[in-house]
């Protein structure tokens, strides 16, 4: 039996899904500002943000209802732009991000990485709220976004 770590298995999936999807797509590179499992935003949104008034109203909402809240990343709109992505409320254990972006088609697509454990989830887990924010190149491109969601292949000993 050959054994597979979840990050190469991962990394083929995602290389398997990217190419499939995105043909001649040409990779974006982007910079996290903020990454957690705690934000103020406990509903699922998926967010594109242009301007320093909507980045600083966007702060404000993620920032509330944690206990010190962070200061506001600068960002220089006249160069770059911000994608949010914030997955809502759900079981601790779940590991979420923004795994990769690439321009396609003139359109910017955002891969979302969702791993959590197969079947069912218990509702008896702490709860999170996890998010993802990432600061890239200015571009007047419609962004769209692909959620995929990888079960957690590692099962502990019994």
């Amino acid at each position: 039996m050959i054994a597979f770590s979840r990050k190469s298995l991962w990394a083929v999936s995602l290389m398997l899904l990217a190419t499939s999807i995105a043909g001649a797509a040409q990779p974006v590179v982007f910079v996290t500002l903020a990454q957690g499992n705690h934000s103020g935003i406990t509903t699922f949104a998926q967010l594109v943000v242009r301007s320093p008034d909507e980045w600083a109203a966007l702060w404000r909402r993620h920032a509330a209802g944690t206990k010190i809240p962070p200061g506001l990343p600068a960002v220089d709109f006249s160069r770059n732009m911000v994608i949010a992505v914030f997955f809502g409320e759900g079981p601790a254990g779940r590991r979420t991000a923004i795994s990769a972006i690439v321009e396609r088609d003139g359109e910017l697509v955002v891969f979302l990485q969702m791993v959590g454990p197969p079947g069912p989830e218990s509702d008896d887990l702490p709860q999170i709220t996890p998010f993802h924010i990432v600061q890239l190149a200015r571009s007047p491109m419609p962004v769209i976004f692909i959620p995929a969601k990888i079960p957690d292949l590692y099962q502990p000993s019994r």
